[in-house]
């Protein structure tokens, strides 16, 4: 490509356009029409995920509570930190309530399942007593 003399800035315009031109030709050699397409596809989505951002957000900020400096934002987590052991407190305080229920539930269960056992054990007593009354009889 010859070089342009420096006598008018239309040519010099012209000749950095030429200059644009091949230099676009010779990097786009090996570029495919699939690699373009997917490249417009890409930026689509993109601009689809923009487009439902801001119509779900319907105008109100996404971050309404978001601090900006360090102190206000240290003075929010002590507080956070504060409001959830207090709720951990509470849970710990249901969760013992809940283990003694538990406990006097399983002595109580305990307590059941041997009065089961005697009375299977008195009935059985019985039971043997009348089959053997019964064989006097018989015999």
């Amino acid at each position: 490509m010859p070089e342009v003399a420096n006598h008018h800035p239309a040519q010099r315009v012209l000749a950095a356009l030429r200059r644009g031109r091949d230099a676009t030709r010779r990097r786009n050699v090996g570029r495919t029409r699939t690699a373009r397409l997917g490249t417009a596809l890409v930026c689509l989505v993109a601009a689809l995920l923009i487009a439902v951002s801001a119509v779900n957000a319907r105008g109100s900020d996404l971050r309404p509570a978001r601090t900006t400096d360090l102190v206000s934002l240290v003075q929010d987590q002590s507080r956070r930190n504060a409001q959830l052991t207090g709720q951990l407190t509470g849970l710990r305080a249901q969760g013992a309530t809940a283990a003694q229920a538990a406990s006097g539930l399983l002595v109580l269960c305990l307590a059941m399942a041997l009065g089961m056992v005697v009375l299977i054990g008195i009935v059985m007593a019985f039971y043997a007593w009348v089959q053997r009354r019964t064989q006097r009889w018989l015999s």
